[in-house]
């Protein structure tokens, strides 16, 4: 048993040491959809990426990601389409004064995952798949119910204020990836890939999807030497 274990151990440090290291920077542009997209127009950011390629038809990944959306709309009238709010709802907030915004959303997911190449050569189509953490950052918004004093019985002694609202989260996901690398030249290598990634939120049962389409390119290191 123990000689089985360090022949294993042997054998993972060879195939490490010949592994080839691929560094990369990829402008991302991001889809959201389902419940996430009906609050959040298209986005835009960038990704920062390991590929440790451990044979010519397999590659473990590493990336951090990082994608800022907009708001799918600006005001209250905006936001009681989306959700279904109803005129007069909305009538007697806008009577009030109450003003609501969308808040922007912006994501950063920090992923693990393994790529397989479908070919061999310059041209190489491949699949994967990742694996990871979404951390949500939305943008902080001011909510002022001072408006509401004259028209909401309070008890004597208590006034209304402002509210201050934001929501920092971070939910397990996972995804697939379709993509193909094309080798430039030695050690430099563009890549076009799309990856749709389904964000799990605990207790809900909608989830948010992104998909994003990326392309970038990859440095080896360290640089491959001529003969």
């Amino acid at each position: 048993m123990k000689k089985t274990f360090l022949t294993l151990v042997f054998l993972l440090a060879v195939t490490v040491a010949q592994a080839q290291l691929r560094l990369g920077l990829s402008p991302a542009y991001a889809l959201p959809t389902g419940d996430f997209g009906a609050i959040n127009k298209n986005g835009y950011g960038g990704s920062a990426s390991a590929k440790y390629q451990l044979s010519e038809r397999f590659a473990l990944t590493s990336n951090f990601s990082f994608y800022a959306f907009g708001r799918a709309g600006e005001d209250l009238g905006d936001l009681a389409e989306i959700f279904g709010i109803s005129p007069n709802t909305v009538n007697l907030l806008n009577l009030i004064g109450l003003d609501i915004q969308i808040p922007r959303t912006n994501f950063f997911p920090v992923n693990l995952g393994f790529e397989y190449y479908l070919l061999k050569g310059k041209v190489k189509p491949y699949v994967g798949f990742d694996i990871g953490f979404f951390i949500t950052d939305t943008e902080t918004i001011s909510l002022d119910l001072r408006q509401l004093d004259g028209v909401v019985d309070l008890p004597s002694g208590v006034s209304l204020g402002v509210i201050e609202l934001n929501a920092n989260d971070a939910n397990f996901g996972l995804g697939p990836v379709l993509g193909c690398a094309y080798e430039l030249s030695e050690g430099l290598v563009l890549d076009l890939n799309l990856r749709a990634n389904g964000i799990i939120v605990p207790d809900k049962k909608a989830a948010a999807t992104v998909v994003t389409f990326n392309l970038g390119v990859f440095f080896q290191i360290p640089p491959q030497k001529k003969e």
